[in-house]
């Protein structure tokens, strides 16, 4: 039963402060540390006779951990324009842009043993983690240096019914939310910049919430789906 049953141990500890920065800006600093506990791993072997990769099941008390570092730059912009005539007498704007910036270090370093790898018949090299079949799995590999910006958008407006102007003016939302967002990643040596980003929800009727998304890829695609390192515009 003990060779067949999945088990572990996971500890994460994060930590936060957030303060204010010139009056109108938060500014939020924060480090996650994390680290898992198991009990077995994996070793892949390739065999170049018969190319038959074998999986091996290796017993032992195996830990592994990780940290990444984040800062965040947040606050609120506020539009407002008012229409004298009409049953429009007003629409409202919020922007909240929000620039950040996190980082990972390198734990698929050879000399961690988290990640290993072997090479087939081709002459590819595959990577893999000695945890991916196990519970809690192990950290990514790689380092990642990501500087994110995201814009959200609230657009509402107040009304007016036109047949009756004594009564009273009700708001109605447009837009209760649409974010723009995306990232540049400066531990890549090609293809730093993700695809943008589009998210947004919205109701009507008082009860039909419409939620829709979108991702726009700012590189060349070719026929058979493969990104190249060169603009689209």
């Amino acid at each position: 039963t003990l060779d067949r049953m999945q088990y572990g141990v996971q500890h994460s500890i994060p930590l936060s402060s957030s303060l204010k920065v010139l009056k109108y800006f938060n500014w939020t600093n924060s480090i996650t540390y994390n680290e898992r506990w198991h009990w077995s791993t994996i070793e892949h072997t390739y065999d170049n006779a018969t190319g038959t990769l074998h999986t091996d099941t290796v017993r032992g008390f195996r830990p592994n951990r990780d940290v990444s570092f984040s800062s965040s730059l947040t606050t609120r912009i506020y539009g407002m324009f008012q229409f004298r005539r009409g049953p429009l007498k007003a629409l409202r704007h919020v922007i909240t842009p929000s620039l950040s910036f996190t980082y990972r270090p390198d734990f698929g370093s050879e000399k961690l043993g988290y990640w290993r790898q072997y090479t087939d018949n081709t002459g590819y090299v595959h990577r893999y983690s000695i945890f991916q079949q196990s519970l809690y799995g192990g950290p990514p590999d790689g380092r990642s240096g990501q500087l994110r910006l995201a814009v959200g958008n609230n657009l509402e407006v107040k009304v007016q019914n036109p047949f009756d102007t004594a009564a009273e003016v009700k708001k109605v939302t447009l837009l209760e939310n649409l974010t723009f967002s995306g990232y540049y990643d400066f531990a890549k040596d090609s293809l730093n910049l993700s695809n943008l980003s589009v998210t947004g929800r919205t109701t009507l009727f008082r009860s039909l919430v419409l939620n829709y998304s979108g991702s726009f890829c700012p590189y060349v695609i070719d026929s058979i789906g493969n990104l190249h390192n060169k603009f689209l515009w």
